[in-house]
């Protein structure tokens, strides 16, 4: 599973809204079969908390490419906003 542009505000920056949001896309990628969840960080002047997280979550640097393994245990999700697909 490959993630294009992952953008949040920065207002919800530091919520956990990136980690639930992150576990919901680990959620998919584990019913789908997918073994692996891959994305490219661009450094630029604003996006450095981007890079932050990624790391922190547990996706791991190679060739320019930050990978995580969907079995690995997932960083809690915040408990007030729920994600639901209807």
């Amino acid at each position: 599973m490959r993630i294009v542009p992952f953008v949040l505000s920065c207002r919800v920056s530091g919520y956990g809204i990136e980690r639930g949001v992150m576990n919901h896309f680990r959620q998919i990628a584990r019913l789908r079969g997918v073994r692996q969840i891959i994305g490219r960080y661009e450094a630029t002047p604003k996006n450095a908390p981007c890079k932050d997280f990624i790391a922190e979550y547990g996706f791991l640097e190679k060739d320019d490419l930050w990978s995580f393994d969907v079995d690995t245990e997932p960083l809690p999700s915040p408990t007030w906003p729920a994600i639901t697909i209807e």
